[in-house]
């Protein structure tokens, strides 16, 4: 992402919370997106690709859109002959909507929230919840039209419902993070709409929060197989797609669906052997405890768990030093590791003075003695 100020010509490299002015620009590049939050808490988010100017006025936040696309709240556009202004009433839900700026220079408004109104060539279209227009350069804008309609997702889980049930992994194997996000993309059969319905990709969008405000990925994809989910810390997470067509209209957005991620590992406590102990025998017993629903290995082999997380099984030494590996896996394919040193010496020699063959001779001597007396 790059900035510039006001009466400037260079282009910098954007800071993270860094401060901007009135008649400063913000281009976003590939696969970027910028959120510029105003004084007054009206926050825009800025698609890849796009080109604003920040022109704040006393009554209402103000932007120019030169290229790209905004979603915005309560702040107005501005584009080359069009006004964008969200109607703000007490009566009536927060807007939340979208311009597009498109390549011919059309200016494309989709409402997903409240009501919007575009003005071009001197006349005013108002635009409902679940409406979109446009106004072609130099023209009054158009009729209103529905927005096309989401992705079905109730028809990707029904498909998700009929899978069978996935086969019991090997020993070697490696459990990969599962994640419904994945899943419902592959079944959703993105190929095949994309080329009967005329889609030029597919928009994903995933936050931090319900609402979308803190959005952590925005994705267009032209093919599934393009995705790579990005890591994020562990918490809850909330995605949404829509289609995007070949004129750039894009549909509504699916039902929000969430995840989880989680990627701190399982707690183990290994209590036997400790490191470094000797075991004067052929066999050492291993205990322990894990998290609940875990699977515990021990040097490779899968050991029973209670349902109290513990543990126990017995390995097999050679003489020497030997290395014990627990491992814990929990449902998420985190993997919690405990490794012991230890050494397996020869049992002691127990010496005929200081065992029982002394008692016992000692106590033959004394029957003998008795009985001669």
């Amino acid at each position: 992402m790059r900035t510039r100020k006001r009466g400037e010509s260079e282009w910098e490299r954007a800071v993270l919370r860094m401060r901007l002015f009135s008649e400063d620009g913000i281009r976003t590049l590939s696969d970027s997106l910028a959120h510029i939050k105003f004084i007054k808490g009206e926050i825009i988010r800025l698609g890849e690709n796009s080109l604003v100017i920040l022109r704040p006025e006393e009554k209402e936040e103000t932007v120019e859109l030169l290229s790209g696309e905004l979603r915005a709240s309560e702040a107005k556009v501005l584009t080359a002959s069009e006004i964008v202004q969200p109607q703000i009433s007490p009566t009536l839900p927060n807007p939340h909507y979208k311009t597009n700026k498109k390549k011919d220079k059309t200016t494309l408004v989709s409402v997903y929230k409240g009501k919007v109104d575009l003005i071009a060539q001197g006349e005013r279209v108002t635009i409902p919840e679940g409406f979109m227009s446009q106004a072609k350069l130099d023209y009054a804008p158009e009729k209103p039209i529905a927005l096309p309609p989401p992705p079905d997702l109730d028809q990707a889980k029904e498909e998700l419902a009929k899978k069978p049930a996935a086969p019991e992994l090997g020993e070697q194997e490696v459990v990969e993070e599962e994640i419904n996000l994945e899943e419902t993309l592959t079944v959703l059969d993105f190929s095949e709409k994309k080329r009967r319905l005329g889609i030029k990709y597919l928009h994903l969008q995933v936050a931090s929060d319900p609402e979308f405000m803190d959005i952590v990925e925005d994705k267009r994809l032209k093919s599934i197989a393009e995705y790579q989910r990005r890591k994020l810390p562990d918490g809850e997470y909330f995605w949404r797609i829509s289609y995007v067509y070949e004129d750039e209209f894009e549909s509504k957005y699916s039902l929000v669906r969430s995840f989880t991620v989680v990627t701190t590992p399982p707690g183990l406590e290994v209590s036997s052997p400790q490191e470094r102990e000797k075991i004067p025998d052929e066999f050492v017993k291993v205990k322990g405890r894990t998290d609940e629903g875990c699977i515990v290995r021990v040097n490779d082999k899968r050991v029973y768990v209670n349902e109290e997380g513990k543990f126990f099984t017995v390995v097999h030494l050679t003489l020497g030093k030997n290395i014990i590996t627990v491992q814990s896996q929990d449902e998420k394919g985190n993997v919690a590791i405990v490794k012991r040193e230890i050494e397996a010496v020869h049992p002691k020699k127990r010496s005929f003075w200081g065992g029982p063959g002394i008692a016992i001779t000692i106590g033959l001597m004394a029957i003998i003695l008795i009985s001669v007396l």
